[in-house]
């Protein structure tokens, strides 16, 4: 097989063939879970020089439609192998799925440029590709310095998420009559795809000078909360483009709050006054008690119900932290216990686990959380996780360091658990 894919590479990248373009897609296409990690050991350099000709072509399309089912496949192999744990080492995979020159960027910018059509399949594609950039950096958080995705994240804030466009897009998608035409693919690339992309930014350690979130929330507060205001209530009907965009946006809010640094510092810059806050946080709450959602989640951070939760619980943990009196106002929403409750033991993604966690010991007293009985499982949950960041080569578990695992006054789990949660980072 090896041979075999080499040779197809090869003679590929000499003649542009699409029938040997086709031959590539159905062995792409035909790997499995179990199969990936050994299929891109051993055919790493063919597939390095695959992605590195795909990358190129999308910066200067010329029949992108042609081969718009390469694409496609190539970019749900790289999905899937972004999320192989089986020893892959992350050096290796920037080297597949990382372009090798920042030019390429600047091509595709201009290329969008040029676009007239707000369905043009240049976004569904380009989408798909930036995405996965995305996912790369949030499981790998090292490469959140690399001067290439930097430059990458900086020109889709600059020339994209802080344009009138998407301005435009939020007010559109503020309104309570959605209809199905305003999900273009250009629409989807601005408020997914680049909200996804900055928000990799935003929770990055690098120096942000050139965005503020002051300036963010300026623009866009109103727009964020009209939106979840609006919709929270009928998220039963929520088709799946109007759940990608308020996965994404409320992702992207969370991500704002935190802004790279280990507490949610500028969560109050969000709202106005706190009777707008509490109708935020219960239109967070009604979303969260959505049970379908609860069943979706993923064991990892890869689809929009898993961002969803996730995000949303994050938040809720730095509102509590923050916000002097929140615990009071939560406690009196008699539903949101059991619906944490239920997403911390049906999750699969153990930080949401972590979080909702975290929320109940928060808002729970004593007596109540031995009520529940979930000491036990809280106690076996985190030592889990301490066993697993011990083991891990940079002694963290995704993104906590053990250090602060490791550091507490008080001994009781519940106090170990609140003392992580204060230390997530995204």
């Amino acid at each position: 097989m090896t041979d075999s894919f080499e040779s197809l590479v090869n003679d590929f990248l000499e003649s542009s063939s699409t029938e040997i373009l086709s031959q590539i897609t159905e062995i792409l296409r035909e790997q499995t879970n179990q199969s990936l990690a050994t299929f891109i050991s051993s055919s790493f350099q063919p597939l390095t020089a695959l992605e590195q000709w795909a990358w190129k072509y999308l910066s200067q399309p010329k029949d992108l439609l042609f081969n718009e089912e390469f694409f496609n496949v190539l970019a749900l192999f790289n999905f899937q192998y972004i999320f192989q744990t089986n020893d892959i080492d992350t050096d290796l995979k920037s080297k597949l799925l990382i372009p090798s020159t920042i030019d390429i960027f600047d091509r595709i910018f201009d290329h969008l440029k040029t676009l007239t059509d707000d369905n043009d399949r240049y976004y569904f594609i380009l989408s798909q590709w930036f995405d996965n950039l995305a996912y790369l950096i949030h499981e790998n958080i090292q490469l959140e310095t690399s001067p290439i995705l930097i430059h990458l994240c900086e020109s889709i804030g600059r020339d994209y998420l802080l344009s009138q466009q998407y301005k435009f897009y939020l007010a559109e998608l503020s309104n309570s009559q959605l209809p199905l035409s305003i999900f273009t693919t250009k629409q989807l690339f601005y408020l997914k795809t680049c909200s996804f992309l900055f928000r990799m930014y935003i929770c990055s350690k690098h120096e942000k000078t050139e965005f503020q979130c002051d300036y963010i929330f300026d623009q866009y507060g109103k727009d964020f909360l009209q939106i979840i205001l609006v919709h929270h209530h009928t998220v039963e009907s929520w088709n799946d483009e109007l759940l990608t965009c308020i996965a994404h946006l409320i992702d992207f809010i969370c991500a704002c709050c935190w802004w790279g640094y280990d507490r949610a510092v500028f969560i109050e810059k969000l709202v106005l006054s706190e009777q707008l806050f509490h109708d935020y946080v219960r239109s967070l709450i009604n979303i969260l008690g959505y049970r379908e959602f609860h069943e979706r989640i993923s064991s990892t951070w890869s689809n929009n119900e898993t961002i969803l939760i996730d995000s949303t619980c994050i938040f809720l943990i730095g509102a509590l932290f923050e916000m002097k009196n929140l615990g009071c106002f939560l406690r009196s929403e008699t539903n949101l216990s059991s619906i944490v409750l239920n997403i911390a033991q049906k999750s699969t993604y153990d930080r949401i686990s972590i979080c909702a966690y975290g929320v109940l010991a928060e808002i729970l007293s004593d007596d109540q959380l031995r009520e529940v009985k979930i000491s036990d499982n809280i106690s076996k949950f985190f030592f889990q996780v301490l066993e697993l960041a011990w083991k891990h080569p940079s002694q963290r578990y995704r993104r906590l360091p053990i250090t602060q695992l490791l550091v507490g006054r008080n001994q009781k789990i519940l106090s170990f658990l609140q003392m992580l949660i204060r230390m997530v980072f995204f």
